[in-house]
């Protein structure tokens, strides 16, 4: 009795309101900038690989009697002739080095020395077909007359590396006096011909560095003369080709990108 009702109890303060949605991971991304890196990271490398994997399968086609077939495009092709420029200008300065003595000749060097003019011929292919519109029909006969000197540059370094090789030097002198000599000559003569040809349509072109094309010519010219010129200025040549080959098939891979994507013209 006489004491009043307890004193009204102090109400807890309310709870801070809810974060919109959102705000609470961009809290997270801005204590962990490392993780969300890693994260964009991650999903740029997942794209770009759907992105390879996606540009893979478009070379592939499939026919009515699902026969798989690879579409050869133009920015492919390219890169590959690209890379055949460089694989060739590679084995001209091996076999240089090694007819200088710079390197061993064995087995290897012997069996890969043809193989410079197989990949130059690939090359020029595709070297041509960059520039067949701009070339013109002076183009169109160096290309042929250059291409069939490399044929036959390949035929004359499969014959001195596999056959004469192993023949004595008596034989392979008559060979060389008779008509195999004159077959010889006669396939310098039209490599020569053939680069100069295509050499000037290339600079009419300019679709190509001038200066590469020059190396190209000014080396294959006594690099196709090998027993005609003194030893250092065919082995020199054989260089500068392969100086003016490697820079025509790097600008080849360089500007592949440009090129279109459609499918070779049947």
């Amino acid at each position: 009795p006489g004491r009043g009702p307890p004193p009204p109890q102090p109400r807890p303060p309310p709870p801070p309101p809810a974060a919109p949605p959102g705000r609470g991971r961009q809290r997270a991304a801005r204590t962990k900038p490392g993780a969300a890196a890693t994260g964009q990271a991650r999903r740029r490398r997942i794209r770009a690989g759907i992105g390879t994997v996606t540009e893979s399968l478009r070379a592939w086609t499939w026919d009515r009697a699902g026969r798989i077939t690879i579409v050869m495009e133009l920015n492919r092709l390219y890169r590959v002739a690209g890379a055949a420029g460089l694989a060739c200008a590679l084995l001209l300065a091996v076999n240089a080095a090694r007819r200088s003595g710079a390197l061993p000749e064995n087995d290897l060097t012997h069996a890969i020395a043809p193989l410079a003019a197989l990949f130059g011929l690939f090359a020029l292919s595709g070297l041509y077909l960059w520039q067949r519109a701009e070339a013109g029909v002076l183009g169109c006969v160096g290309y042929g007359l250059n291409a069939a000197g490399l044929a036959g540059a390949f035929a004359i370094e499969y014959t001195l590396h596999f056959v004469f090789r192993y023949l004595d030097d008596g034989v392979v002198d008559g060979l060389v006096e008779g008509a195999t000599g004159i077959a010889f000559r006669t396939t310098a003569l039209v490599l020569i011909t053939g680069t100069v040809l295509f050499g000037v349509s290339s600079w009419r072109a300019r679709r190509l560095p001038a200066v590469a094309v020059a190396l190209y010519v000014a080396g294959m010219v006594p690099g196709s003369l090998r027993n005609a010129v003194p030893e250092p200025v065919y082995l020199g040549g054989l260089l500068v080709a392969a100086v003016g080959v490697g820079w025509l098939g790097w600008t080849l891979i360089g500007r592949s990108a440009a090129a279109q994507r459609d499918p070779l013209p049947a």
